[in-house]
């Protein structure tokens, strides 16, 4: 088993967008297990706070990345990431079934204040989705081997002044 990290910096939000995901096309033999979404505020100039939707999603069919995002090995001696998992951020893809919704402030961050909006900068509150909070018989968001699927957080909001930065952490494994 491998792990991975996808990064995608300063994502704008828009509306039906796709603001990170992964894809494991039907030709891959690997399985891919997301264990988590994280998300980032970037923005510090001053906007109007407003609330967005994000959802965790299951992506069917096909994906077409918008701006393909390279994964990089938590140990670099790591086996190469099958050819057929891509990753992405504004890509083009069928949604299926929604596993979680929330709702987020796009207020800037500031150094001066510890509120909601600076909370989402600290790990434990960046954290969109989570499947290694202790209970074992949870499984992973999962991808099997030779079926089109894959996992997106996907805004369902517009905000043109608002930026995050994007992670997705899996594995990726024979069995």
């Amino acid at each position: 088993m491998n792990t991975w990290r996808c990064y995608a910096a300063s994502v704008a939000f828009a509306a039906t967008k796709h603001m990170i995901c992964i894809f494991n096309a039907a030709a891959s033999a690997r399985y891919i297990r997301v264990y988590r979404f994280f998300g980032f505020p970037t923005g510090t100039t001053g906007i109007t706070s407003t609330l967005l939707q994000l959802r965790i999603a299951r992506i069917i069919t096909s994906l077409t990345p918008g701006t393909t995002i390279t994964p990089v090995a938590h140990n670099a001696g790591n086996t190469s990431l099958d050819a057929n998992t891509t990753s992405g951020t504004g890509s083009t893809t069928t949604l299926g079934n929604f596993y979680r919704g929330m709702y987020i402030s796009t207020e800037e961050i500031a150094i001066t204040t510890f509120d909601l909006d600076n909370m989402w900068c600290l790990v434990p509150f960046a954290e969109l989705w989570n499947a290694g909070y202790g209970d074992s018989n949870v499984e992973p968001l999962t991808c099997v081997p030779a079926t089109a699927e894959g996992w997106s957080c996907y805004s369902t909001s517009a905000l043109t002044s608002s930026a995050w930065d994007f992670e997705i952490e899996f594995t990726d494994a024979a069995t």
